[in-house]
């Protein structure tokens, strides 16, 4: 058994059926039955019988079997009773032994095994990087809503009302706002995401449908940590404002200015306003390196929202180009001659060129080790069509398929073809993304003593006639055919087969938009607040509005860049994470990022933040003059 019982989609793989031995037999009576008459199924039932034994149609289990599962009392004998079988087969005078392997070496139990494990590392990931993003908008949001109310707090001490009643009311508000962000995340997240991110199990299994599965612990541990994040920051903040006089809490935080000589000649306004803004990035050091590391992480999480696409979408391009250089592409129903095909191709219009191969299904391993069922093309040693150096002697394997065995160039393949055992010399190994296979040659010695056989073709159009025209008259006319496809559709197949990477692909690049948004305003906002007696000192002064501006945005801008530098830097490194907790069997990720998917990340994070404080500039008019004076009201 190659694959998982009868779960893994037979669209990418070999489909696997069970049934009991006495519905086989039955089904086959019937079939007899049905199609042929008394003396036809007596021949079928002869030739079974002489294949699979005299009593096949009498006896109570199957005769004839290919394969047997031995399950130990101590598994830890395995290598034990592995040696035992390998003598007993060496001793026989026929040695019928294929393949001899544990249970964890096999390919039905490596792809659930390996997708079990990549789905439980993918569990850590995610939630990682927007636990990160969570902390940090907590950071902010709760920082800023005491600040903002430090006048307030004083008021209240003076008031009568104590520290500990002040600081009992911030944190209800903490656990108040913060408690129902938990709980409208908790209800929709459940809803929301396993759809998205579970995208590549529909793909690759046919499974139940999903219903509504709340993570109790997990639901619990990531209130209770969220909430203590909130009463924690809330706590120190608070702390600080409340520890003040009421009379110094009442009053504004002075800033500290230089003395600074304003210079009338517009030519130096952008330079005072450019010391200004430096001079505030290290007045606010704290604040300033979180928006750094925020703007980083939108930034980093743009760039792999991009990455997976364009890793998706150059892999397409690498196998357009390597596979998919024909036309058409023609399968047929059993291998056949090539007399016989390419007469059969003679009658039909706009041919101009035919290049025949063999497709199969077959298991690679070692002597011992994994195994992987792939497909093997054979090939003329002279093929057009497939853009790799076809070897004379030996094979050539995928990068994946060599992975998974453990093989490297000069080690013997085993390669299983239905019942037949193949050993060829690995040669050497190429990238591919969707047409991970082995390629050898028809006059490879691996086949000697082999009639050609084929059961597909290459076709090259002639000039004027389209792709689309030509694939439907090769169906239309050859019986033997089972598919005819041009190049657009075969290509359009494999963007099919990914669709639902895709899918998870513009989700990441979503919530890192929609990150970037909240993040950048949230930044931006209290920048806003923090300098509004700053602003109002300034127009004092004279200061324009458009010089006021300058200084916010400088300030931000600086702060963006640096942000924005690292994160273009960390965008592989979590593209990288992402994709290998998320390999898809059926594909081998060449990872890439085009220089256009970097520039788009920076060039979204620079407008996002100066749309955010262009926003935020304009409101400065609105500030009155008499806000640098307010000392106690």
């Amino acid at each position: 058994m190659n694959h998982p019982e009868n779960i893994t989609k037979a669209n990418y793989n070999p489909a696997v059926v069970l049934l009991s031995f006495d519905v086989f037999r039955n089904a086959l009576v019937t079939t007899f039955r049905d199609n042929y008459n008394s003396t036809g199924e007596l021949m079928l039932r002869q030739m079974l019988m002489n294949k699979l034994g005299e009593d096949f149609f009498t006896c109570e289990n199957l005769p004839y079997h290919n394969q047997i599962l031995i399950r130990l009392k101590d598994p830890s004998l395995a290598e034990t009773y592995r040696d035992r079988i390998k003598e007993y087969f060496n001793g026989k005078k026929e040695d019928n032994l294929l393949l001899l392997t544990k249970k964890e070496e096999m390919p039905f139990y490596l792809t659930l095994y390996t997708d079990r494990k990549q789905a439980l590392q993918f569990t850590y990931v995610f939630p990682a990087v927007f636990f990160f993003v969570a902390i940090l908008v907590i950071l902010t949001t709760l920082s800023q809503l005491i600040l903002k109310d430090r006048t307030k707090i004083g008021t209240m001490k003076a008031l009568g009302m104590t520290k500990q009643e002040i600081l009992r009311s911030y944190l209800f508000i903490s656990i108040l706002v913060v408690g129902l962000g938990i709980l409208f995340g908790e209800i929709l997240g459940p809803l929301i995401i396993p759809g998205i991110l579970g995208q590549k199990y529909s793909l690759l299994y046919t499974l139940p449908k999903r219903t509504y599965q709340f993570p109790v612990a997990g639901g619990i541990l990531s209130a209770i940590f969220f909430l203590g994040v909130s009463l924690l920051v809330t706590y120190l903040v608070a702390r600080k404002e409340i520890a003040l006089k009421p009379v110094d809490s009442m009053r504004p935080s002075i800033p500290k200015f230089k003395e600074v000589k304003y210079a009338e000649k517009k030519s130096k306004v952008t330079g005072l306003s450019l010391r200004m803004a430096l001079r505030n990035i290290r007045l606010s050091i704290g604040k300033s390196i979180m928006v750094i590391v925020g703007i980083l992480g939108c930034t980093a999480l743009l760039v792999c929202g991009f990455g997976l696409e364009d890793t998706v979408n150059y892999g397409l391009d690498h196998d357009v180009k390597m596979f998919m250089s024909a036309d058409v592409h023609v399968s047929f129903a059993s291998s056949m001659g090539s007399d016989e095909v390419l007469n059969s191709f003679e009658d039909i219009e706009g041919i101009e060129k035919i290049e025949l191969y063999r497709k199969m299904q077959c298991t690679f391993s070692l002597e011992e080790g994994n195994q992987t069922t792939k497909l093997i093309y054979v090939v003329s040693y002279y093929d057009s069509h497939i853009k790799l150096d076809i070897p004379k002697d030996g094979v050539i394997l995928s990068n994946k398929i060599a992975r998974t065995i453990g093989c490297k160039t000069g080690d013997t393949i085993l390669m299983q073809v239905g019942s037949t055992l193949y050993e060829a010399e690995l040669v050497g190994t190429f990238d591919a993304f969707y047409y991970n296979c082995a390629v050898l040659p028809f006059d490879s010695p691996v086949f000697q003593g082999e009639p050609e056989k084929y059961n597909g073709a290459w076709v090259d159009c002639k000039e004027g006639y389209t792709r689309e025209e030509t694939a439907a008259r090769i169906q239309d006319s050859l019986s033997f055919v089972t598919g005819s496809f041009a190049k657009e559709s075969m290509s359009g197949n494999i963007k099919d087969v990914m669709s639902s990477i895709l899918v998870m692909t513009n989700a990441v690049k979503v919530f890192a938009l929609l990150l970037a948004i909240v993040v950048l305003y949230n930044f931006a906002r209290l920048n806003f607040h923090e300098r509004m007696r700053d602003i109002a000192t300034l127009k004092v002064l004279g200061f324009q509005k458009r010089e006021i501006g300058l200084t916010l945005m400088f300030e931000i801008v600086s702060l963006t860049f640096v942000g924005v530098l690292f994160g273009l830097f960390a965008g592989y490194p979590i593209m990288l994470l992402v994709l290998k907790t998320n390999i898809v069997e059926i594909v081998d990720y060449l990872y890439h990022i085009s220089l256009l998917s970097y520039f788009a990340a920076f060039l979204f994070t620079f407008v996002v933040a100066f749309l955010m404080n262009l926003y935020f500039s304009n409101k400065t008019k609105k500030i009155p003059m008499v806000e640098s004076l307010k000392s106690i009201e």
